[in-house]
């Protein structure tokens, strides 16, 4: 249908297939990730990068932060490499400002219904204050120079999707791009605005819990499990373009498990991801 656009957000509520319960591939991304997060804070400490740490208020964004138990796992994360670093060098903690975005379709009621319990798990360590920020990150955002770190993880690889014109079938176009690792260095060259302090390349299964000593692989249980992640993330982009039915989307995705299940048997898949590092050149 001309003139439609594509429904980019992933599957809101608690459900079996809603993204805050099939994300954990996500979780172990963040996971791996870390270690770059650590190195590029703690850099931004001791080459003191703008007024962090002399400033009162740590200002952060998470693009990208979708809804779930990861999105402020993250924050989190932050907040606890800050409070380390601190600790070691005898300064005084900073407040936090965290800004969580996403696309206005995006389950911000979500996320704010679990900011209570996020701050009662803070307790007395830390004060953040927590705002949604809804819109794409590919326009302005935020004001100049009131970022002291900008995070996003499972995010970038979306590309920013045009207007359909051509039968549905032929038109869909999903939306994901996967870059080597010298072509996004090569963007950010090109691009000018950053220096790359670290770039690297990490796997992790297709299903983030399988452990490849496991001899007791169950290719049938992993197709399942990968087909619940994908669905939360691929739905509703699904059922906006093409107005599946309920009982279409569940065959598909069943379809979708067993065809998972007989690559699996003969053998087992692997995402890889990069994790980057910019600074801003000043």
């Amino acid at each position: 249908m001309a003139g439609e656009k594509l429904l980019m957000h992933m599957n809101a509520g608690n459900g079996e297939c809603s993204y805050a319960s099939s994300s954990t591939l996500q979780r172990k991304v963040i996971q791996e990730a870390k270690p770059v997060l650590e190195d590029a804070i703690n850099n931004m400490f001791n080459n003191n990068i703008g007024d962090f740490p002399k400033s009162s208020c740590f200002n952060m964004a998470d693009l990208g932060c979708s809804s779930g138990p990861n999105t402020l796992f993250t924050v989190s994360n932050i907040i606890k490499i800050v409070q380390v670093l601190c600790h070691e060098k005898s300064c005084k903690m900073p407040e936090f400002q965290a800004y969580l975005n996403d696309l206005p379709d995006n389950d911000f009621n979500a996320i704010f219904k679990s900011i209570p319990s996020f701050y009662r798990d803070l307790k007395d360590e830390a004060n953040c204050f927590i705002s949604g920020v809804p819109g794409s990150f590919y326009e302005r955002l935020f004001h100049s120079k009131s970022l002291h770190l900008v995070h996003s993880s499972s995010s970038l690889h979306w590309l920013s999707q045009g207007l359909i014109e051509q039968a549905k079938l032929d038109s869909f176009n999903y939306p994901f791009y996967a870059p080597y690792k010298d072509e996004v260095e090569k963007i950010v060259q090109m691009e000018g605005s950053f220096d790359v302090d670290t770039i690297k390349i990490f796997k992790v299964n297709w299903n983030e819990m399988d452990n490849d000593d496991d001899i007791c692989f169950d290719a049938y249980s992993s197709g399942k499990h990968i087909a619940r992640t994908m669905r939360a993330v691929s739905e509703q982009m699904l059922v906006s373009h093409f107005q599946f039915e309920d009982s279409i989307v569940d065959y598909l995705f069943e379809r979708y498990a067993y065809h998972l299940t007989c690559h699996l048997l003969v053998q087992k898949g692997d995402f890889f991801n990069i994790v980057i590092s910019l600074t801003n050149k000043k």
